[in-house]
């Protein structure tokens, strides 16, 4: 979803429901120019292969370490109201060695301050398989007050496949990418957040807005 968003890995980046903290995870090693596996200790089984070129490898492993930083300018945040959820991200932020880049906190999204003026959010909000139609339109309708409200400068990427409930966000998507997620159909929607009373009363339909539908 990170590259789908086009985020420029320079700048800040958060997701407000990040649950194990993959997305954060990812992004740093993105940021960071980090190679996988980069703090593997056991050998890579290809180097048994017959054909192995040593040299050619510890050339290309040299230069991709090099490429790596070890700090970041701009923050990478995880927020989760899940305290297990949290600590599980943090668990796995540590085994990946980004204890120390990637901040995870318990956080309701509505009590949520951006960490940086400007950046990319992404979010994958409850769907209505988790929650009651009724309830799933009203909390979008609060995230959406939320982003308004706390986020100018920022762009939001909300993936559901409640499209009902994304409409109540109360945004005006500026693009729009038809994903699987699973075996459900998922719209993954940028909305570019400003201050200001530019903003409808609810989502009305935008005949500019570009759709993408992955292959």
């Amino acid at each position: 979803m990170l590259l789908l968003a086009g985020w420029d890995q320079n700048s800040a980046l958060a997701d407000a429901m990040c649950g194990s903290g993959t997305l954060p995870i990812e992004a740093a090693f993105m940021a960071l120019h980090q190679s996988p596996q980069y703090y593997r200790e056991t050998p890579f089984g290809f180097i048994k292969w017959k054909n192995f070129d040593a040299e050619c490898w510890e050339k290309v492993k040299n230069r991709a370490d090099e490429q790596r930083l070890t700090s970041l300018p701009f923050p990478i945040w995880g927020t989760d109201m899940n305290p297990r959820a949290v600590n599980a991200a943090r668990i796995n932020a540590m085994a990946a060695g980004l204890e120390k880049i990637v901040h995870f906190e318990k956080q309701e999204f509505e009590a949520l301050k951006p960490p940086a003026s400007t950046g990319t959010l992404i979010m994958n909000p409850p769907y209505d398989e988790r929650l009651p139609l009724y309830e799933a339109e009203a909390f979008y309708q609060r995230v959406g007050d939320t982003l308004k409200k706390n986020w100018p400068g920022w762009t939001a990427w909300v993936i559901s496949s409640n499209k009902e409930a994304l409409k109540r966000l109360g945004l005006r998507a500026t693009r729009r990418i038809e994903l699987i997620n699973g075996s459900l159909e998922c719209s993954f929607q940028k909305f570019d957040l400003y201050a200001g009373s530019k903003y409808p009363k609810k989502e009305e339909a935008n005949p500019e807005a570009e759709t993408d539908t992955p292959s």
